[in-house]
């Protein structure tokens, strides 16, 4: 595995808990990487969710983009969202979520990265 995505693993291990992430060695070197138990808020069924992307040997730069959600995720009020729809990856039905944190800008570090797709869909 790269060090580079080695060491974004291992620092989302740290920020979240070692049993939070999950992650696939893909053959182009890149790294299918799955962090769970992230609490979304109360306006998401379901409130915690997994929050899956790929990360590129050249990570951090370009940023890892689209994000994969439990398939069905939905907002509690049933209202829409625009960035959101259903999709399959790896013959599984999910949730895909079209956004760059931040306004596109690079994030420090794979956890603050979760952390902002989270905030983004808290503050939806």
């Amino acid at each position: 595995m790269h060090p580079v995505l080695r060491a974004a693993l291992e620092e989302a291990a740290e920020a979240f808990g070692p049993d939070k992430v999950a992650f696939t060695e893909m053959p182009n070197g890149s790294v299918k990487a799955t962090i769970s138990g992230v609490e979304i808020g109360e306006g998401w069924v379901p409130q915690t969710v997994g929050i899956t992307t790929t990360l590129l040997v050249t990570f951090p730069s370009p940023p890892p983009y689209p994000f994969y959600l439990p398939a069905g995720l939905r907002r509690a009020d049933g209202s829409t969202v625009p960035n959101m729809r259903a999709a399959m990856i790896d013959g599984a039905a999910v949730t895909q979520l079209s956004v760059r944190p931040q306004g596109g800008r690079a994030e420090s570090s794979f956890p603050a990265l979760i952390r902002g797709v989270a905030s983004w869909l808290r503050d939806f």
